[in-house]
């Protein structure tokens, strides 16, 4: 026998002569707003106590609603902060030749890129042994915030090895690519050669440029470059938010 379908219950009203548990129809209810866009992807939902008062029903009964949305995935929790819809994330596959800009356009949607900075360092010696470079060797180094549909997702720190790659810093402000920039000084293809992966909650600095709260947790990407030689051409320190992007990894 077909299981029967209940009626949509009216907003925020439930029904206590019904057989579904109060917790299930607040939870439908929520559902209901989440999926038909009432509520955005990243809005924050009221509090347990508000959600009671639309509800008429002890706070116990809305948090196991809510603990049952976040079983769904469709919400999360930022404690001491809120309860937000869960935004809908980027899956982006770590290979050899895969970048955040293409997969962006695949999922017709738009990416850009901000230069925050540009300046001539001395390498340190992480970053020396990652180009095959002397330690204290001068390179190039662009501080980069990545957008997807004008949303801030990634802050980058990359270093170019000089001066095989002077005046990238100008190709990449004016074309936002990095791929475009290495073909115009002569590098037509090039592949990562290594990433390494991390979690940690983000500096003060951070959060405010990825606009995200302190203990929402930031993925960490380490990973070099090289030309179709094998040789590095560059190195990059990223961070990204893991509210919009999701890292793949695939065997």
């Amino acid at each position: 026998m077909a299981p029967k379908i209940l009626p949509p219950l009216e907003p925020g009203v439930v029904d206590r002569a019904r057989a579904l548990p109060l917790w299930r129809q607040v939870q439908l209810e929520l559902e209901r707003d989440i999926k038909k866009g009432e509520m955005a992807a990243g809005e924050r939902l009221p509090t347990e106590a508000d959600l009671a008062v639309r509800f008429s029903v002890h706070r116990h009964t809305i948090r196991r609603a809510l603990d049952a949305l976040r079983d769904k995935d469709l919400i999360r929790v930022e404690h001491g902060h809120g309860i937000y819809v869960r935004e809908n994330t980027i899956a982006h596959a770590i290979t050899p030749n895969a970048r955040l800009s293409a997969t962006v356009r695949q999922l017709s949607q738009s990416a850009d890129r901000k230069v925050l900075g540009s300046e001539k360092v001395n390498a340190d010696l992480l970053v020396s042994r990652a180009l095959n470079i002397r330690n204290r060797s001068l390179v190039r180094q662009i501080d980069l915030l990545d957008f997807i549909n004008g949303v801030p997702v990634s802050l980058s720190a990359m270093y170019f090895v000089l001066p095989r790659f002077s005046g990238i810093e100008k190709h990449i402000t004016a074309t936002g690519s990095i791929t475009t920039s290495f073909a115009k000084l002569g590098v037509d293809k090039y592949q990562r050669k290594e990433t390494r992966l991390s979690a940690r909650l983000p500096t003060r600095e951070e959060a405010e440029l990825l606009v995200q709260p302190r203990s929402l947790p930031i993925m960490t990407i380490l990973s070099v470059d090289v030309d179709d030689h094998g040789v590095p051409i560059a190195y990059c320190q990223s961070c990204v938010s893991t509210r919009w992007i999701e890292l793949v990894v695939r065997f």
